[in-house]
């Protein structure tokens, strides 16, 4: 199993965050209600960037791909849904693509908050 698109993706999504914190705190320093209005904007979509249009495998109608219901929890939350059930069914195939679809999904979350994107979902 290859983590090493998620750690870069993660870090990316991090470095962005802090930056439009940053962004916005400066913005309500010097009261420039226009940039704060457009960041939190960005900061209510965000979210919607982590979803897969085509949802998790076998599960097409949980969209997340950070989070969603396990197989057999119930409504108790796994993070990285589609790398944590294919891992657990031994589907290294499955797991690596599911890697890379959230590793792309958090860099589109990032580049999303640095205003480089409009809203998308992911076409997967």
């Amino acid at each position: 199993m290859d983590y090493a698109a998620l750690d870069a993706a993660a870090a990316t999504f991090a470095a962005a965050a802090r930056q439009a914190m940053h962004d916005e705190r400066e913005a309500v320093r010097t009261a420039d209600a226009a940039t704060v209005a457009a960041l939190d904007e960005r900061f209510a979509y965000t979210e919607r960037q982590f979803l897969m249009a085509g949802g998790l495998p076998g599960r097409k109608y949980f969209k997340h791909c950070l989070q969603a219901p396990g197989l057999y929890t119930g409504y108790a939350p796994k993070t990285l849904p589609g790398v944590y059930d294919a891992v657990s069914a031994g589907d290294w195939k499955t797991a690596n693509e599911q890697a890379g679809i959230a590793a792309t999904r958090i860099e589109a979350a990032a580049k999303f908050l640095q205003g480089e994107r409009t809203l998308t979902v992911e076409s997967h």
